[in-house]
């Protein structure tokens, strides 16, 4: 049973805040139970992640171009959560991960996504998320720690210029 709250309000054309909060049950995925015959070693007595989260974010949308720019999307958020029995991917020897439950975790951050596009033909996208975390474990070497193999910072961001040549649609692009 995971019961979950969601509001949004448009506050003017264009921008809407948005807000939810509830309770949330994981189960752990195929990778996470068998692996990959690669890098990660299954484990198939993971227990379900459980938890409480909530988040907190804004939209902005505007209908009409400003100048040169004709299309633009921002939208931010805010997060919180508060597991039980956090799974994470833990190293092990050999350049091989191992699929774990880990106990209590609490996980925070930003997420931001942007998209501009300026005459019609070059288009800017980007994204960007901090996460933190902290494990609340009964094994000494994970207590206090960041959960492993979770990137605090992780940046997208990429150009396309798109033009019709000869009747088709030709595009450039460029990515980091």
């Amino acid at each position: 049973f995971s019961p979950r709250l969601a509001v949004r309000a448009r506050v003017v054309d264009g921008v809407a805040l948005k807000a939810s909060a509830g309770r949330y049950f994981r189960t752990p995925t195929l990778v996470e139970l068998f692996g990959d015959r690669g890098f990660v070693v299954g484990n198939p007595v993971l227990a379900p992640e459980t938890g409480v989260s909530g988040d907190v974010g804004w939209v902005l949308a505007p209908a009409r171009a400003a100048g040169p720019l004709d299309r633009l999307y921002w939208q931010g958020a805010f997060f919180s959560s508060r597991a039980k029995d956090a799974i994470a991917l833990v190293p092990t020897a050999g350049l091989a991960a191992t699929a774990k439950n880990l106990g209590a975790a609490t996980i925070y951050g930003f997420e931001s996504a942007l998209v501009a596009r300026a005459f019609a033909r070059v288009t800017f996208t980007a994204n960007y998320t901090f996460m933190g975390s902290r494990q609340d474990s009964p094994l000494p070497s994970f207590d206090g720690k960041s959960l492993p193999l979770r990137p605090r910072h992780h940046a997208y961001a990429r150009v396309d210029a798109a033009t019709p040549i000869a009747s088709r649609l030709v595009v450039a692009w460029a990515d980091i």
